[in-house]
């Protein structure tokens, strides 16, 4: 039995995607095996991949973890996970998973306002999340 955990579901480009496989011996005797780990990009090309030698005993459990960077220009879209489990060549075990990278996406307006020469005038701007990224702004007063 094979569980695959991410720590997000929403990434942007540059982020680090931490990845969490989890293993589980339902057989009674020791299992070795291939933990096999796979990512495609939208564009089903294999941009991770790695293989681990696990070993189990009866009923034990094993996990491993996995951090892969997301590069600065990665495709935006939908990514598969695949982990697969190996024995004597053959699958013993699946598991698989998605996450997507989306852009930033942040609108700025700026409110209608009346300037009065030779005077302090306030703008107001509204900052709209129009984008699937949760954002932290910091702003403060300035002066022109």
């Amino acid at each position: 039995d094979i569980q695959l955990m991410t720590n997000k579901k929403q990434y942007i480009k540059g982020d680090d995607v931490d990845i969490e496989l989890n293993f589980k011996n339902k057989k009674e005797v020791n299992y070795d095996f291939a933990a096999d780990l796979r990512i495609f990009n939208p564009d089903n090309a294999v941009i991770f991949a790695t293989t681990t030698t696990l070993s189990l005993t009866p009923k034990g459990s094993a996990s491993l973890s996995y951090n892969f960077s997301l590069s600065k220009d990665a495709i935006e879209g939908i990514y598969i996970i695949q982990a697969e489990a190996k024995s004597g060549g053959e699958r013993v075990g699946l598991s698989s998973g998605a996450f997507e990278v989306s852009q930033r996406s942040l609108s700025l307006q700026m409110l209608p306002f009346t300037l009065i020469p030779l005077s302090t005038n306030t703008i107001k701007f509204e900052v709209k999340n129009t984008g699937i990224v949760d954002y932290r702004i910091r702003y403060n007063d300035f002066i022109l």
